[in-house]
């Protein structure tokens, strides 16, 4: 037979002199013929009452962090966005200070805002509510592109945004798929019969002159097997 009672919260002191809260659970239990009582003792989380401990995570994150603050026309609606925080890697970002940007209003500041139409979607995700996680490119008049991982969160007259730069990332992706392209140009337009199989002896890639040599379409011969395109007699030799 056991019987708990409620949970009891109490403080106990740690080898190194330390105050921890703990959920003190007592259970009557016969044990060889008498009755034993059990203690249950469970650590508490610690609450966190200090905002500096947020302020900590946030400077060592190494997406950039901005706080922004809605700002109204006279009409009542919203025309732009201030800046009210921001983090060490925000600071990199714009490759300003936190003191010289808190109070700027972001078209201002980065009239590119406007221009390319992003005030829309922050518009929009203050007004749905829903957040969102994408990549954007930025073109500046100058011509100059870069590209940018955004998560931004709506916080009732605030937005949350987290930001990194992937401009190294999409080059290299470019970079790739400009050479495939070329790759795949000069793999079609050549003269001779072209292949790529795989170690299983299936055609990976077949140019158009080795398709139409043997009749077929590319799609056709994509996935069959090279023994399939000669006669049994030499495929068994």
């Amino acid at each position: 037979l056991v019987q708990a009672t409620d949970a009891d919260v109490h403080e106990l002191i740690t080898a190194d002199k330390q105050r921890i809260s703990v959920s003190v659970t007592h259970k009557q239990t016969e044990l060889d013929g008498g009755n034993t009582t059990v203690l249950t003792i469970t650590p508490l989380p610690v609450p966190i009452n200090n905002l500096s401990i947020y302020r900590q995570a946030l400077e060592n994150c190494v997406d950039g962090f901005f706080l922004l603050q809605v700002h109204y026309d006279a009409a009542g609606e919203v025309d732009d966005f201030i800046f009210v925080d921001m983090n060490a890697a925000a600071e990199a970002l714009v490759m300003e200070s936190r003191e010289q940007m808190i109070g700027q209003r972001l078209c201002e500041r980065f009239p590119i805002y406007r221009s390319s139409g992003f005030i829309d979607r922050y518009v929009e995700i203050l007004q749905t509510g829903k957040v969102l996680d994408d990549d954007f490119e930025f073109v500046t008049p100058e011509g100059i592109h870069s590209w940018h991982h955004h998560q931004i969160i709506p916080l009732g007259g605030q937005i949350a945004v987290f930001s990194r730069s992937i401009t190294e990332r999409k080059q290299i992706e470019n970079h790739l798929r400009d050479s495939e392209n070329r790759y795949r140009a000069l793999f079609d337009a050549s003269n001779d019969c072209v292949t790529l199989s795989g170690l299983d002896g299936r055609y990976l890639q077949v140019n158009q002159k080795f398709a139409d040599t043997l009749g077929y379409s590319v799609e056709e011969m994509a996935g069959k097997h090279i023994l399939e395109f000669i006669p049994e007699h030499e495929a068994e030799s």
